[in-house]
This record gives C-alpha cells, sequence and structure tokens, in this order.
C-alpha cells in the first residue's frame, strides 16, 4: 500500500498486478470500411475519418471536418475559399462561430437554414 498525500487516504496497489490485455487498434483501412464514402462518416459524427477520407476529393467535406476536428480557423479559411455556401458547411460555420463566443453569427448563419432539411 503506499500513502495519497494530498487527502492522507491508504490505498491499496494490487491493481499494479492486474495483466493488461493489449487490444489492437483498428487500420485505416478497416475503420474506412465503416462507411460509404466522407460524407457518411461525417454524419455519423466520426470527422476524423471523414477528414482522412475526404482528402483532396471532396473539399468541402475536408474543409468542414478540419474545422470539426478543433482546426478552426484553418477550416473556416478553406470553407471561405471554396465559396462554399451548401446546408452543412452554414451549420459548420454556425458551430464555428459559436466556439469562438461569437453568437450573433451563429444565429445569423444558423438563421439562413429556416425549413431547410440537414
Amino acid at each position: 500500500t503506499f500513502t495519497f498525500r494530498p487527502r492522507g487516504k491508504i490505498v491499496n496497489d494490487d491493481f499494479l498486478d492486474t495483466p493488461i490485455e493489449a487490444v489492437r487498434a483498428p487500420t485505416v483501412g478497416e475503420l474506412k470500411n465503416r462507411f460509404a464514402n466522407a460524407e457518411a462518416a461525417m454524419e455519423a459524427g466520426d470527422y476524423g475519418l471523414a477528414l482522412v477520407m475526404a482528402g483532396d476529393k471532396e473539399p468541402e467535406i475536408y474543409a468542414s471536418a478540419l474545422t470539426l476536428c478543433g482546426a478552426i480557423d484553418e477550416g473556416l479559411s478553406l470553407l471561405d475559399n471554396l465559396k462554399a455556401e451548401s446546408v452543412h458547411s452554414r451549420w459548420v460555420r454556425a458551430y464555428a462561430a459559436w466556439t469562438k463566443g461569437d453568437i450573433e453569427v451563429s444565429i445569423r448563419h444558423l438563421s439562413t437554414l429556416r425549413g431547410r432539411p440537414r
């Protein structure tokens, strides 16, 4: 046992003797087989895989996925360069504005989507 100093609790360390089972991570090829295309990966919320699958073939999805993976400024710049105005890109732009604290711009993007299916 060891003493956890900040709170003074005694903790049993038997967990250190527990064997660890190695789990093989799926390959990129196996992951790609889960979805028909990059758009399907985006719709499922797998933005990282959508980014990989889109590559140069689907620049709008690539830019959207890049944004949703956290590279917000880079993704928005690509969307701007593409002059992307699809429903999906507007959702992404609304999300990006919201993450930057610009609620008015986010609402403006969302208001253009009234009555349009996602």
